[in-house]
C-alpha cells in the first residue's frame, strides 16, 4: 500500500503487471492533497473492506487512466474536499463493500470506465458523474453493412450529442466521452439526470429511410445497431 502527499505526481504502470496491494484497512494508494496527479496502466487489489484500490483524500484533479481495482472494499473511494478528479478507461470489480464510494460535496467523475452501478454509493451533497463512450453500426435489410451513413447521438435533455460517420465496414468510430448519469445521494440510477436514454438516429439516403433508437449508456464502449429499410420514396 501506498500513500502519496505532494502538490502533483505522475505514476505510470505497465498494465497488469504493475500491482499495488492493500494491507487490511490500508488502501492500496491513496493520494492525500493533491492539486493534480496522473496515474496509469495499474492493478490495484486487496486492500480491506474498509478501504479502497484508489483513495483521493482532498485531492483534485487527478486524472486516472487504464486502471483495474479489484478484491478490494472500494474500487474507487472520493472523500474529504475531493473535487474534479477523473477516472478513465478503467474498471472496477469484485468490490467487497462498494465499486465506488463518494463522502465529498464535490463531483467527480467516471468515464468510459466499467462499474456495478448497484455497488455504488453517495453519502455526501457531492455527485459522480458516469459518461461513455459509443458507436454504432447500421445495416441494411439484407442485412448488409452500410458506409457513409451520418448517425447523431443525443441524450435525453437534448443538451448534447455527437455526430459520426459509418465507415465500409458499417460501424461509426467511438464517440467521445458522452455525459449519460450524474449520480447523487439521492438517486443512483443509470437515468439519474435524465441524460438517458439516448436518442441515436441515422440520416436517410436516397434509398433508405432513416432509423433510430433508444437506449440507455451504462457500459464502457456502448455498441447501438441501427437497422435501416428501403425507402417508399424510392
Amino acid at each position: 500500500s501506498t500513500t502519496l502527499a505532494n502538490s502533483s505526481v505522475t505514476l505510470a504502470g505497465a498494465g497488469a503487471s504493475t500491482i499495488v496491494s492493500g494491507a487490511g484497512a490500508t488502501s492500496a494508494i491513496t493520494f492525500q492533497g493533491f492539486d493534480s496527479c496522473s496515474v496509469s496502466s495499474l492493478l490495484v487489489q486487496s486492500a480491506g473492506a474498509t478501504a479502497a484500490g484508489l483513495a483521493f483524500a482532498s485531492s483534485t484533479n487527478c486524472v486516472v487512466t487504464n486502471v483495474t481495482s479489484t478484491n478490494n472494499g472500494y474500487g474507487f473511494w472520493f472523500k474529504g474536499s475531493s473535487s474534479g478528479n477523473s477516472i478513465n478507461d478503467s474498471y472496477a470489480t469484485s468490490s467487497a463493500s462498494y465499486d465506488v464510494f463518494s463522502n465529498v460535496s464535490g463531483n467527480n467523475s467516471l468515464k468510459n470506465t466499467y462499474f456495478n452501478i448497484a455497488s455504488t454509493t453517495v453519502t455526501s451533497s457531492g455527485s459522480v458523474s458516469a459518461y461513455y463512450k459509443a458507436r454504432a453500426y447500421v445495416h441494411d435489410q439484407a442485412p448488409t453493412q452500410v458506409a457513409g451513413a451520418l448517425v447523431t447521438f443525443t441524450d435525453g435533455n437534448n443538451s448534447a450529442s455527437a455526430t459520426l460517420t459509418t465507415g465500409a465496414d458499417g460501424y461509426t468510430p467511438y464517440s467521445g466521452y458522452l455525459l449519460a448519469a450524474v449520480l447523487t445521494s439521492g438517486s443512483i440510477s443509470e437515468t439519474a439526470g435524465a441524460y438517458n436514454p439516448y436518442s441515436i438516429t441515422v440520416a436517410a439516403s436516397s434509398s433508405l429511410a432513416s432509423a433510430s433508437a433508444n437506449q440507455n449508456f451504462n457500459t464502457l464502449n456502448q455498441l447501438v445497431t441501427l437497422a435501416m429499410s428501403v425507402s417508399l420514396l424510392t
